[in-house]
C-alpha cells in the first residue's frame, strides 16, 4: 500500500512537471507568434507612413511646379502674319 502511494505521488509529480513544461512551451510559441505579428505590424505601419510621405512630397512638388511654370506666350494674329 505504501508503494502504491509512492507510485501515485511520483505519477502526480511527473504529471505536474509535464504540465509545467507544456505551459512553458505554449508560452514560448505564443511569444514567438506575438513578436512576429508585432514586427509585421510595425513594417506595415512604416510602409503606410512612407507612402503618405511620398504622396505628400509628390503633391507639394506638383504644386510648386505649377507655381513656377511660366505661361506660354500669347500668339496674336499680327505675329503670325510676319
Amino acid at each position: 500500500m505504501v508503494v502504491a502511494m509512492l507510485v501515485g505521488i511520483n505519477k502526480c509529480k511527473q504529471w505536474e512537471l509535464d504540465k509545467i513544461v507544456e505551459m512553458r512551451r505554449t508560452r514560448r510559441v505564443v511569444q514567438r507568434i506575438t513578436a512576429r505579428l508585432r514586427e509585421k505590424n510595425f513594417k506595415t505601419i512604416q510602409n503606410a507612413r512612407n507612402m503618405r510621405k511620398r504622396a505628400a512630397a509628390a503633391k507639394a512638388a506638383a504644386e510648386k511646379k505649377m507655381k513656377t511654370e511660366v505661361a506660354p506666350p500669347v500668339y496674336s494674329s499680327q505675329q503670325q502674319a510676319v
